[in-house]
């Protein structure tokens, strides 16, 4: 089984990149640099004769059975079977004003049939009112929750076979009064969904213009589609949690994590944890499941946080299995597979929601999970703490080159070290490489390579137990 090991020099620079406020700009975006993709794209003038966003649109699709989401900048590309169910929508906004607002979205092809013939066009893929921001608060960013049926239901793309890629277009505007009697008269479900025109349609039932908006690019099922767009995807913003830190709190008591690795969990703050897979994150949910390809190399780490305290705080995050080498025999439990400190808040705003970035080498360098085979998933827990001065002297102690990392005792190191509780934490399940994944379905190999490999783990001085690593 792979063995990925970060040496100290790789790891901080992972850190390091995502530090930069220029390399988040890529893929987060600003209105500015929304509004050129747009006109890069022709989608000015083509899909509407102008574009001024004044707030970013997030669309993130999800996939229901590993509850892991594919989040993208605009111009990414998408394959057929990540757009399969209807997509959530989360706006970044400075506006206190939206809050009062309603809003409508619209999801529009302009490419249909082709690119090159358009006589089909515009393709509406979804119309749907009443969406509202899911916060009080007067920036940030927030979901948008809808509070009625959609005008016109969600379809997923389909670009007919030898087609290139289409611009799939979606749009939020601000809704008028009366705009659900006004739309259900010019959208019925016999309307044909083919022949629409946005433009006609936002004029008719009084929109105006878009206040934010996004666009992706998917060509033909078993097609892929390369854009420098989809590719900063590596480097996204973490997929916003719709948890509250007590929904995160009763899955860890459901998933026995309490008592098993932390005798107790009251946590204070959100933490986001994204992996990259074939230059797309897979961001984790509590309790949600993953497969070897996708947690190969080191996460990025995102706290959401209200407590304005935290912003001059330090971190450490540990990442352990307590189901080592399986969860009925938990003999080699716990398995240290990261011990991270240094952290701390990329920014210094009061709430919301930040990188966690580090210049400093792990205590405890990451090693990707990797359950053996005939074992049901283990349960891969991340917690986060406050960290306290001397820290890393305590703990070089405790962990070092020499430190088996079966037999850790997360709660242990802990108290030695003066951690405290942990403020945030999630979780995941993971089953073998080529045995069943967690949701029972056989894991796939997404295009990552892995060999299987015996590692020898030093004991003290001299004893050396081969073992494969989970």
């Amino acid at each position: 089984m792979t063995l990925s090991l970060r040496n100290c020099a790789t790891l901080a620079a992972i850190y390091v990149c995502f530090s930069s406020t220029a390399a988040l700009a890529q893929v987060v975006g600003s209105p500015a640099s929304v509004e050129a993709a747009f006109k890069d794209a022709k989608i000015v003038p083509d899909v509407i004769s102008t574009f001024n966003p004044t707030a970013l649109l997030s669309a993130v699709y999800i996939n229901s059975s590993t509850q892991t989401g594919i989040i993208f900048g605009p111009g990414g590309g998408l394959t057929a079977n990540q757009t399969v169910n209807e997509p959530e929508f989360w706006i970044t906004y400075n506006d206190s004003t939206l809050l009062q607002e309603r809003f409508v979205v619209a999801l529009i092809d302009p490419d249909a049939p082709t690119p090159q013939n358009t006589s089909l066009s515009q393709f509406r893929h979804f119309i749907g009112g009443d969406f509202v921001i899911s916060s009080s608060e007067p920036n940030g960013t927030a979901r948008l929750t809808n509070l009625s049926a959609a005008i016109s239901e969600y379809v997923s793309p389909g670009p007919p076979p030898g087609s290139d890629p289409h611009r799939y277009t979606i749009l939020l505007f601000k809704q008028p009064q009366n705009f659900s009697a006004s739309a259900s008269s010019l959208i019925q479900p016999t309307t044909p969904v083919t022949g629409f025109n946005l433009s006609s349609f936002a004029s008719s039932v009084g929109l105006g213009d878009p206040v934010a908006g996004t666009f992706f690019l998917e060509g033909p099922a078993g097609s892929n589609v390369s854009s420098t767009a989809s590719a900063s995807v590596s480097t996204a913003t973490p997929l916003p949690s719709s948890l509250s830190v007590s929904d995160v709190k009763q899955k860890f008591l459901d998933n026995h994590i309490v008592p098993d690795i932390t005798p107790s969990f009251n946590p204070v703050a959100l933490l986001d944890v994204a992996y990259t897979s074939a230059d797309r994150p897979i961001y984790v949910t509590p309790g949600g499941n993953m497969t070897i390809p996708e947690t190969v190399d080191i996460p990025a780490f995102w706290l959401t946080y209200t407590n304005a305290s935290l912003v001059n705080e330090t971190f450490v995050i540990a990442i352990v299995d307590d189901d080592a080498p399986t969860p009925q025999n938990r003999s080699l439990s716990e398995f240290r597979h990261l011990i991270l400190g240094d952290l701390s808040i990329n920014g210094s705003s009061s709430a919301g929601t930040s990188l966690l970035v580090n210049s400093t080498p792990a205590l405890s360098d990451y090693i990707s999970p990797g359950p053996p085979n005939g074992s049901d998933p283990h349960r891969y827990t991340l917690l986060l703490y406050i960290q306290p001065s001397n820290f890393r002297e305590a703990a070089s102690a405790l962990v070092n080159a020499s430190t088996p990392i079966t037999g850790f005792n997360l709660t242990s190191f802990a108290e030695a070290v003066g951690l405290g509780e942990p403020i945030a934490g999630n979780f995941f399940f993971e089953g073998p490489f080529n045995g069943s994944a967690a949701d029972g379905s056989t894991a796939q190999n997404n295009g990552v390579a892995r060999s299987t490999m015996t590692t020898g783990i030093v004991y003290g001085v001299t004893a050396i137990l081969a073992m494969s690593l989970w």
